[in-house]
């Protein structure tokens, strides 16, 4: 009953996997795996992330020593998610900083892209939150394009510019662009 639904990779042969139970119960469980040789073998892990009920991954980073950084929704009650961010070490085993988007209820997974300088950016509906601290500490919501709705698409350029595609109710789509450390 489980399905696959996210995984990340570092250069030094680290894997992460998340597996998500598919919710037709009231109540999602996750399970999380991790390998350090590039995937030959795989344990299951049994804190951090694997602690958490979670409806579906959004986008993670595994650093070269093991460090992951990931965006989810996390199970908060019945039938009621929130989106998280969660910074842990040892392939994620051991949560080091776990942070929950107020203004993002309901089914609003979000996506991350982090820049070369490690700062982060966390988008989801109409919003985007910025840490610059590794995801210590982050920006409230900010809506980039007040009066455009829809979904988002997100990618950082070789000059560490964000740029964000919407595409509005009208099915239109509108391209953003934000400037180093504009927002």
């Amino acid at each position: 009953g489980y399905h696959l639904d996210w995984m990340v990779v570092n250069d030094n042969g680290g894997v992460v996997l998340g597996a998500v139970y598919d919710s037709s119960i009231p109540v999602v469980t996750s399970r999380v795996y991790k390998s350090g040789d590039g995937g030959d073998t795989f344990e299951e892990c049994t804190g951090g992330l694997a602690e958490r009920n979670i409806l579906s991954f959004g986008d993670g980073y595994l650093t070269p020593d093991g460090k992951l950084y990931a965006v989810f929704e996390d199970n908060y009650s019945y039938r009621v998610y929130r989106l998280a961010f969660f910074r842990g070490g040892g392939f994620g085993g051991q949560a080091e900083t776990l942070h929950f988007f107020t203004e993002a209820f309901g089914y609003s997974i979000g996506n991350m892209v982090m820049d070369t300088d490690g700062n982060m950016y966390v988008i989801w509906a109409a919003y985007i939150s910025r840490s610059i601290d590794g995801g210590e500490r982050w920006t409230s919501g900010i809506d980039p394009a007040p009066g455009y709705f829809g979904w988002n698409s997100e990618a950082l350029d070789n000059r560490q510019n964000l740029h964000l595609a919407r595409v509005t109710v009208e099915k239109e789509i509108v391209l953003i662009r934000f400037g180093g450390t504009e927002l």
